[in-house]
């Protein structure tokens, strides 16, 4: 309502936990033919640069912005190399990560999930310049709303359920008919998108894919044939719905 009275609406959240998904939320910015920017900030899992002490967040930015014809453009990444669900995920498979990565709890690099599980830690973007970029997301999230800062939030995996984390939001909504007419602003992005994409690809590349349309096609694929999981999160169910006392049954 504040993006359609002025503009632009800008929303504090504090006293929250973790969200999943930022990508759930720009989607209902895009539905209404805004531009949506959200981030968070979450408990200490990554140094400073030239730290050893865990004092930021791998800290997420969400922007989602509507287009015409081409597929929304959805950026929801997190500022370090991967996610901490990421990596435990891929411990649970029993697979490797990339190197670069991530390293132990001596700050060496590894490609074994396991080892940044255990008192390791996933490296910001860009070095410097990544922890930077969780500075500010952490500044707009957790210092301007009130909200629990770095080493006072409740760390999500290992923290007790029934504490609050005390995680604060930064949501913001841009009106496009602020700006321009809509339909002339997703023209645009339409235009674009498809000058990004007639780029000559290097060797081995098959098409430059935009922020989200990996997920976005994915989504569509998963809603025909269902959602794909692993033998172990197949076993994590089903051990959960036997403690819940739920029936459970699996292909």
């Amino acid at each position: 309502r504040n993006a359609r009275e002025a503009g632009a609406g800008v929303v504090g959240v504090l006293r929250s936990n973790h969200f999943g998904e930022g990508a759930y939320y720009a989607l209902h910015a895009i539905k209404n033919d805004m531009i949506g920017l959200l981030t968070t900030n979450g408990s200490s899992n990554t140094p400073a640069h030239g730290g050893r002490t865990m004092v930021v967040g791998n800290l997420p930015l969400t922007v989602g912005v509507p287009t015409d014809k081409e597929l929304p453009i959805l950026l929801d990444m997190a500022m370090c190399a991967s996610s901490k669900g990421k990596i435990a995920y891929a411990a649970k498979k029993g697979e490797r990560i990339p190197m670069g990565w991530a390293v132990d709890s001596n700050g060496r690099p590894t490609d074994d999930p396991q080892k940044v599980l255990d008192g390791g830690w996933i490296l910001p973007i860009g070095g410097y310049k990544g922890f930077g970029l969780i500075l500010i997301l952490d500044i707009l999230s957790g210092v301007l709303t009130g909200a629990r800062l770095g080493l006072e939030i409740t760390d999500l995996f290992t923290g007790e359920p029934s504490s609050p984390q005390g995680l604060g939001h930064f949501v913001m909504a841009i009106d496009v008919e602020a700006f321009m007419p809509v339909a002339e602003f997703k023209r645009r992005m339409d235009a674009r998108i498809r000058m990004i994409k007639r780029s000559e690809l290097l060797p081995g590349i098959e098409e430059i894919l935009m922020p989200g349309e990996r997920e976005l096609k994915l989504e569509r694929e998963h809603r025909r044939n269902g959602i794909p999981l692993s033998v172990n999160v197949l076993d994590q169910l089903a051990m959960l719905a036997k403690e819940l006392g739920v029936e459970a049954s699996f292909p």
